[in-house]
């Protein structure tokens, strides 16, 4: 069996081009280098360089070598990825949600539901989610778009609409619904971290001066003592969570109400039925996809 440290030697060689170069990075001497090169030929028996007075160069099968052990040592780093996913699967639940809204809900609910387990949550896009679900960045996700594969295994896990909280003086104050577009030009307090909220807002308002925060503590304060709009959504308001003194109007846009998948591996479904099982009942509600 070949070293594989001689094949990281072989690998560094190739690419550095010189003795010199590749001792450096390898931090050996350069006579240490010269003899695990005559080990590898000795393994191979094979000639892998060309040797001349003060310099030594890769013939044919030297160069053919090097490719491969590129390829080993690639493989062996994956293993090595794969091992260590997987150890760190079985003490750790990794989500990602699209918006705000499911991602505080999921991750109250499994922290409930699994205590002894580490949570890695984050927001991404629908995409970014679904790439990572099938490389297995992430076991459970939470979608606005319900995907279609069989390989998946997904339940409605609920909806939001998006508000605008008003003054009441505010010119739109008065309105049952607000278009995005006469909301446009205006400057508005936004939380940055509402995930594929935060783009679309952007999107539909594209001349509207947005005031960015990142702290939401912050961002509460700010919306309880000053008269920007700020989006709110139907979550909170069924919950009775608004700013007093305003007036919450729905934005009249199909894009500004979503509806949210919860999704996960074929394989993960028997390990999460009890998150399927707590999540809110709706007509079309557990789908396996594509049938």
């Amino acid at each position: 069996m070949i070293d594989t440290y001689l094949l990281k030697c072989l690998v560094t060689f190739a690419r550095c081009g010189t003795l010199t170069a590749a001792s450096q990075e390898l931090y050996v001497s350069q006579p240490a280098l010269s003899r695990s090169m005559q080990k590898l030929e000795d393994v191979f028996k094979v000639r892998l360089f060309e040797r001349r007075k003060n310099k030594i160069t890769l013939n044919q099968s030297g160069i053919l070598a090097a490719e491969l052990a590129g390829l080993i040592l690639q493989d062996m780093d994956s293993m090595v990825d794969k091992v260590r996913f997987f150890e760190r699967s079985q003490h750790t639940i990794s989500i990602g949600c699209c918006a705000s809204v499911p991602y505080r809900e999921m991750i109250a609910l499994i922290s409930t539901l699994y205590p002894e387990m580490n949570i890695n949550s984050e927001l991404k896009s629908d995409t970014q989610l679904l790439e990572g679900l099938y490389d297995g960045i992430y076991q459970l996700v939470v979608l606005h778009e319900q995907p279609h594969d069989e390989k998946l295994y997904c339940k409605h896990c609920g909806h939001e609409q998006i508000y605008i909280s008003l003054p009441p003086e505010h010119s739109l104050s008065s309105r049952e619904g607000i278009y995005p577009d006469e909301l446009n030009g205006q400057t508005m307090l936004l939380y940055s971290a509402i995930g594929f909220w935060h783009d679309l807002c952007a999107e539909k308002m594209p001349d509207s001066k947005f005031l960015l925060q990142n702290d939401f503590d912050v961002f509460t304060e700010i919306a309880d003592a000053s008269a920007f709009p700020v989006f709110t959504s139907s979550f909170y308001l069924q919950r009775g969570e608004k700013i007093a003194g305003r007036v919450s109007i729905p934005i009249l846009d199909s894009e500004f109400s979503a509806d949210y998948w919860c999704v996960c591996r074929i394989s993960d479904r028997e390990k999460f039925k009890p998150v399927f099982a707590k999540l809110p009942v709706k007509s079309m509600a557990e789908t396996r996809l594509g049938g």
